[in-house]
C-alpha cells in the first residue's frame, strides 16, 4: 500500500474510519436492527455517516457534502419507487 496516500488521506480526513468503527460499535444493537429490516439501505447509511464524520475533520469540503446528498437522494429515490414500504 503506498504509504504517502494513507499519509495524505490521514491529513485530510483524520481516523474517519476508526471513529465510524466506534459509532457502529456503540449502536451495534440498532444497525443490526437497520440491517435486517432495510438491508439495502445499510451501505448508504454507513457511507453517509462516513462523510458525516469526513466532515468534522475538513467542513468545507463541498464534495462530502455533496455525497451525503447523493446517497441520502438514492435511497429517496428507491422509496418513492416501493410505495409498499412500512412507515
Amino acid at each position: 500500500m503506498d504509504e504517502t496516500l494513507l499519509k495524505n488521506r490521514e491529513a485530510k480526513y483524520g481516523n474517519t474510519w476508526f471513529l465510524a468503527g466506534k459509532v457502529v460499535e456503540m449502536l451495534r444493537t440498532p444497525y443490526i436492527q437497520f440491517i435486517r429490516i432495510c438491508p439495502e439501505y445499510s451501505h448508504n447509511w454507513m457511507m453517509i455517516l462516513s462523510k458525516l464524520i469526513r466532515i468534522l475533520f475538513s467542513p468545507y469540503d463541498i464534495d462530502h457534502w455533496r455525497d451525503i446528498a447523493g446517497y441520502a437522494t438514492l435511497v429517496q429515490r428507491d422509496l418513492e419507487v416501493h410505495d409498499d414500504v412500512p412507515s
